[in-house]
C-alpha cells in the first residue's frame, strides 16, 4: 500500500488517512518507487492529461531537469506534444533532449529571452507547467500566445514574480491556476485516477521509470544524517531499518 498521510504522520505502526489517498500496489513495484509513487508520477500523469484535455500540441516546462520534469518530458513526447524545457543552469541539455524535449533553454543565458520568443512564435505553446513561481515563469507567460494557461504546481523560488502587464489577462485571456495532487486525487473521476495509478505502477514495474534515490537515511539517524543527505541530487529515503 502506498499512501499520503492526511490525518497523521506516516512513520507509525498505525497511520490514519483518507481512503482516497491510498493506492494498492501491484507486484513488481520496488519499495523505493512505491514510496515516491504518489508525488511525482501521478502529478506528471495528471498534468499531462490536463494539457491534452486543453488540446495542447506543445508545452513549456520549468525545472525541467528535476525527476518530475523528466517524467513530464517523456510523457509529453509519447503523447505527441512538443516540450520546451527550461532549466536554470547549463549541463542537462543532452539528457533532456534524449528524453524527448524539443529544445532546452537555460534561463540564466544572456539570450534566453530572444530564444524563448523565437520558440514561442514557432511552436505556439499555450500551457506552462511551472514548479518555480519566479519572475522567469511570469516572463514566459508574457511571451506566450493569447489564452495561455500558467499551471503552477510548486514554489521553489524564494521571491514571487511581479505581474506588470495585467492587460494580458483582461484582453488576451491568459490565466494562472494551481495544481495540487491531493485535490486531484479527491476530484478526479474514479476511472481517470485508476488509469493513472495503473500506468505509473506499470512504468516502475517494467523499469521505464525508476526513483533516483541519492541516499537512504535510517530513521533513528535522521536528525544527524538528513541535513547532509538533502544536499545531494535526487530523492532521500527514510528507512526504518539498516541502510
Amino acid at each position: 500500500m502506498s499512501f499520503l498521510a492526511s490525518a497523521s504522520g506516516a512513520w507509525a505502526e498505525l497511520a490514519l488517512t483518507e481512503a482516497s489517498a491510498c493506492v494498492v500496489l501491484c507486484d513488481g513495484v520496488r519499495d523505493d518507487d512505491a514510496a515516491a509513487l504518489l508525488v511525482n508520477p501521478l502529478t506528471a500523469l495528471a498534468m499531462i492529461a490536463l494539457a491534452r484535455q486543453a488540446g495542447a500540441h506543445s508545452i513549456v516546462l520549468t525545472a525541467a531537469a528535476s525527476q518530475l520534469g523528466r517524467m513530464l518530458i517523456e510523457l509529453a513526447s509519447e503523447r505527441g506534444m512538443t516540450t520546451i524545457a527550461v532549466v536554470r543552469r547549463a549541463g542537462e541539455e543532452a539528457a533532456l533532449l534524449a528524453r524527448g524535449a524539443k529544445t532546452v533553454l537555460v534561463s540564466s543565458a544572456p539570450d534566453f529571452a530572444a530564444q524563448l520568443d523565437a520558440l514561442v512564435r514557432a511552436e505556439k505553446p499555450r500551457i506552462l507547467l511551472d514548479a518555480v513561481g519566479d519572475q522567469t515563469a511570469a516572463d514566459i507567460l508574457l511571451a506566450m500566445p493569447a489564452h495561455s494557461r500558467w499551471i503552477s504546481y510548486g514554489m521553489l523560488a524564494d521571491k514571487g514574480p511581479r505581474l506588470a502587464h495585467m492587460g494580458q489577462f483582461v484582453f488576451s485571456g491568459k490565466s494562472i491556476e494551481g495544481f495540487w495532487l491531493s485535490r486531484w486525487l479527491n476530484d478526479a473521476p474514479a476511472p481517470v485516477r485508476a488509469a493513472a495509478e495503473s500506468e505509473a505502477q506499470r512504468r516502475f514495474a517494467t523499469g521505464l521509470w525508476r526513483t533516483r534515490a541519492a541516499a537512504c537515511v535510517r530513521l533513528a539517524d535522521a536528525l544527524r544524517d538528513l541535513p547532509a543527505a538533502l544536499q545531494l541530487a535526487g530523492k532521500v529515503l527514510l528507512v526504518p531499518g539498516e541502510n
